[in-house]
């Protein structure tokens, strides 16, 4: 991927995260995904970085380049989120699932796994997100 696609994705992730809550990108194809009706959650919830949002662009690209291979190589997304309740922005290698009940027993695995819980899934097309655990917050 040509520096410049790399960067300019960066800077996109980074606006539209701040714009919008949150952003998914498909770092191998050099693009935002559209929102699609699947849910998205952490592949390796251990990876996962909680990153302020002043600054934003450079912490993307700097998550991106420790987790290039992963994001290109793996076929992994990268996903970003901003939790409401603090203001903090999760960046994330996200997979996803078909269902709701697939994307929980997937995400419970995968939190075991990694030895992190997962917060949640996300479905932005349908603008919804559910906790993956009973005692959530």
């Amino acid at each position: 991927m040509p520096e410049g696609s790399e960067s300019a994705l960066v800077a996109e992730v980074a606006r539209v995260t701040v714009a919008s809550g949150g952003a998914t990108a498909d770092l191998a194809a050099r693009l935002l995904v559209p929102p699609a009706d699947v849910w998205y959650f952490p592949r390796f919830p251990g990876r996962t970085r909680i990153v302020g949002v002043a600054g934003l662009a450079g912490s993307v690209a700097a998550f991106v380049a420790e987790h290039r291979r992963l994001l290109v190589g793996r076929g992994l997304l990268l996903g970003t989120w901003i939790n409401p309740a603090t203001g903090a922005c999760f960046l994330d290698l996200i997979t996803q699932a078909p269902s709701r009940r697939a994307g929980l027993t997937l995400a419970r695995r995968y939190s075991r796994e990694d030895g992190r819980r997962i917060i949640a899934l996300c479905n932005p097309f349908r603008g919804t997100t559910v906790p993956v655990w009973d005692d959530a917050p």
